[in-house]
Protein backbone atom coordinates (compact mmCIF):
# COMPACT_ATOMS: atom_id res chain seq x y z
CA UNK A 1 0.00 0.00 0.00
CA UNK A 2 1.20 3.43 -0.80
CA UNK A 3 2.44 5.23 2.45
CA UNK A 4 1.59 8.84 0.69
CA UNK A 5 -2.02 7.70 1.25
CA UNK A 6 -1.77 6.62 4.61
CA UNK A 7 -0.01 10.12 5.41
CA UNK A 8 -2.77 11.37 3.92
CA UNK A 9 -5.74 10.69 6.50
CA UNK A 10 -3.30 11.45 9.29
CA UNK A 11 -2.12 14.69 8.54
CA UNK A 12 -6.28 15.85 7.70
CA UNK A 13 -7.31 14.66 11.06
CA UNK A 14 -4.39 16.57 12.94
CA UNK A 15 -5.86 19.51 10.75
CA UNK A 16 -9.22 19.07 12.14
CA UNK A 17 -8.55 19.43 16.28
CA UNK A 18 -5.77 21.87 15.76
CA UNK A 19 -6.37 25.62 17.02
CA UNK A 20 -6.82 28.02 14.58
CA UNK A 21 -5.33 31.53 14.71
CA UNK A 22 -8.62 33.17 15.24
CA UNK A 23 -9.59 30.82 18.21
CA UNK A 24 -8.73 32.54 21.24
CA UNK A 25 -11.20 32.26 24.71
CA UNK A 26 -13.66 34.99 24.25
CA UNK A 27 -13.91 34.54 28.15
CA UNK A 28 -10.69 35.10 28.89
CA UNK A 29 -10.84 38.86 29.93
CA UNK A 30 -14.61 38.65 30.54
CA UNK A 31 -15.74 39.07 34.75
CA UNK A 32 -19.38 38.30 35.58
CA UNK A 33 -18.94 37.94 38.95
CA UNK A 34 -19.83 35.63 41.62
CA UNK A 35 -23.51 36.07 40.04
CA UNK A 36 -23.30 35.06 36.40
CA UNK A 37 -21.03 32.83 34.09
CA UNK A 38 -18.96 33.55 30.51
CA UNK A 39 -20.46 31.68 27.16
CA UNK A 40 -18.73 32.64 24.14
CA UNK A 41 -17.75 36.52 25.26
CA UNK A 42 -21.26 37.31 26.89
CA UNK A 43 -22.44 37.09 31.10
CA UNK A 44 -25.04 34.52 31.05
CA UNK A 45 -26.62 36.02 34.79
CA UNK A 46 -27.86 32.89 37.25
CA UNK A 47 -31.73 33.52 37.67
CA UNK A 48 -32.86 36.48 39.69
CA UNK A 49 -29.46 38.78 38.40
CA UNK A 50 -28.84 40.85 35.92
CA UNK A 51 -26.40 42.78 34.14
CA UNK A 52 -25.37 45.71 36.21
CA UNK A 53 -23.60 49.15 35.08
CA UNK A 54 -20.52 47.38 36.11
CA UNK A 55 -21.11 44.49 33.41
CA UNK A 56 -21.42 42.29 35.94
CA UNK A 57 -24.14 40.28 36.74
CA UNK A 58 -24.51 42.18 40.56
CA UNK A 59 -28.11 43.48 40.10
CA UNK A 60 -30.89 41.65 41.65
CA UNK A 61 -33.66 41.64 39.39
CA UNK A 62 -36.38 41.86 41.70
CA UNK A 63 -35.33 44.89 43.81
CA UNK A 64 -37.14 47.28 40.69
CA UNK A 65 -40.43 45.85 41.88
CA UNK A 66 -40.41 46.13 45.75
CA UNK A 67 -42.04 49.16 47.42
CA UNK A 68 -45.79 50.59 48.06
CA UNK A 69 -48.22 50.42 45.41
CA UNK A 70 -51.78 51.69 44.46
CA UNK A 71 -53.70 49.32 42.86
CA UNK A 72 -56.79 48.97 40.61
CA UNK A 73 -57.88 46.34 37.97
CA UNK A 74 -60.39 46.57 34.82
CA UNK A 75 -62.51 44.03 36.99
CA UNK A 76 -62.73 46.28 39.94
CA UNK A 77 -64.29 49.43 38.31
CA UNK A 78 -62.92 52.13 39.44
CA UNK A 79 -62.22 50.99 43.19
CA UNK A 80 -58.85 51.38 44.26
CA UNK A 81 -56.59 49.79 46.97
CA UNK A 82 -53.18 49.90 48.61
CA UNK A 83 -50.59 46.48 47.99
CA UNK A 84 -47.14 46.51 48.80
CA UNK A 85 -44.51 44.43 47.47
CA UNK A 86 -41.57 42.53 49.24
CA UNK A 87 -39.01 40.03 48.07
CA UNK A 88 -40.25 36.68 49.15
CA UNK A 89 -37.83 34.68 51.67
CA UNK A 90 -38.71 31.20 48.30
CA UNK A 91 -35.82 32.57 46.44
CA UNK A 92 -33.90 35.40 44.71
CA UNK A 93 -36.22 35.65 42.17
CA UNK A 94 -39.39 35.17 43.86
CA UNK A 95 -41.60 38.32 45.00
CA UNK A 96 -44.78 38.17 47.18
CA UNK A 97 -47.41 41.26 46.19
CA UNK A 98 -49.55 41.87 49.23
CA UNK A 99 -53.79 41.99 49.32
CA UNK A 100 -54.08 41.04 45.57
CA UNK A 101 -57.19 42.45 44.17
CA UNK A 102 -57.92 43.87 46.94
CA UNK A 103 -58.62 40.38 48.70
CA UNK A 104 -56.33 40.56 51.08
CA UNK A 105 -54.50 37.70 49.95
CA UNK A 106 -50.80 37.38 48.46
CA UNK A 107 -49.27 35.96 45.46
CA UNK A 108 -45.69 35.05 44.90
CA UNK A 109 -44.31 35.82 41.99
CA UNK A 110 -41.49 34.87 39.38
CA UNK A 111 -39.41 37.94 38.46
CA UNK A 112 -37.16 37.77 35.08
CA UNK A 113 -35.47 40.70 34.34
CA UNK A 114 -38.59 43.43 34.01
CA UNK A 115 -41.22 40.68 33.46
CA UNK A 116 -42.94 38.56 36.68
CA UNK A 117 -45.42 35.77 36.69
CA UNK A 118 -47.68 34.35 39.10
CA UNK A 119 -46.76 31.06 40.08
CA UNK A 120 -48.48 28.05 39.51
CA UNK A 121 -50.88 27.38 42.31
CA UNK A 122 -52.18 30.37 43.66
CA UNK A 123 -55.71 32.46 43.70
CA UNK A 124 -54.51 33.28 39.94
CA UNK A 125 -52.84 33.28 36.96
CA UNK A 126 -51.10 36.39 34.79
CA UNK A 127 -48.10 38.02 33.96
CA UNK A 128 -46.52 41.30 34.36
CA UNK A 129 -44.48 43.81 33.26
CA UNK A 130 -42.65 47.00 35.05
CA UNK A 131 -42.11 50.43 32.77
CA UNK A 132 -38.91 51.40 32.20
CA UNK A 133 -39.01 54.02 34.91
CA UNK A 134 -40.03 51.46 37.63
CA UNK A 135 -42.79 53.04 38.76
CA UNK A 136 -45.65 51.28 37.01
CA UNK A 137 -46.66 47.51 37.02
CA UNK A 138 -48.99 46.40 34.84
CA UNK A 139 -50.64 42.51 35.22
CA UNK A 140 -52.95 40.62 33.21
CA UNK A 141 -54.88 37.90 35.01
CA UNK A 142 -57.65 35.81 35.46
CA UNK A 143 -60.14 36.33 38.22
CA UNK A 144 -61.43 32.64 39.18
CA UNK A 145 -64.35 34.34 40.87
CA UNK A 146 -67.58 34.12 39.46
CA UNK A 147 -68.12 34.96 36.31
CA UNK A 148 -64.71 34.10 35.86
CA UNK A 149 -63.09 37.32 33.52
CA UNK A 150 -59.65 38.42 32.27
CA UNK A 151 -58.44 41.40 34.20
CA UNK A 152 -55.70 43.74 33.93
CA UNK A 153 -54.23 45.68 37.07
CA UNK A 154 -52.28 48.52 37.37
CA UNK A 155 -50.35 49.40 40.07
CA UNK A 156 -48.38 52.40 40.45
CA UNK A 157 -45.58 53.09 42.77
CA UNK A 158 -46.38 55.71 45.62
Amino acid sequence: MNKKLLLLPALLGALMFAPSCGDADACKDVDCGTNGNCFNGECICLDGYELGTDKKCSVVSRNKFLGNYQAGDSCAGTAKWNSSITASSQAVNKIVISNFGNSGQNVVCTVNGRNLTIDAGQITKGNGTINANGNQITLDFDNPAPPPASCKMTLDKQ
